[in-house]
């Protein structure tokens, strides 16, 4: 699996009813209405109805869903840089 830093991470909705993704390195939970998964960007959440995987490849961070998309959300990042805020503050 290539290092996180490495990844991609790219998203395409089309007329709110497919919704692929790249970067994706794992699914926490999902069912009809709710997917949440984790991408080397933080975590995300797809909210719908009728939702359902249609192609899952974690080996290469792909994800396709179908259904009807309402809205997608990012969290938290947690694979984020981290430093001193010296060091970020003049990077």
């Amino acid at each position: 699996m290539a290092d996180i830093k490495d990844l991609e991470h790219s998203m395409n909705i089309k007329d709110r009813e497919l919704i692929n993704l790249n970067g994706v390195l794992s699914v926490k939970k999902f069912d009809e209405k709710i997917i949440d998964l984790e991408t080397h960007m933080g975590e995300l959440t797809i909210k719908g109805e009728n939702l359902y995987v249609r192609n899952l490849n974690l080996e290469k961070g792909e994800l396709a869903v179908e259904g009807y998309i309402k809205g997608v959300y990012y969290g938290e990042n947690k694979y984020k840089e981290k430093g001193s805020l010296l060091k970020r503050l003049f990077k």
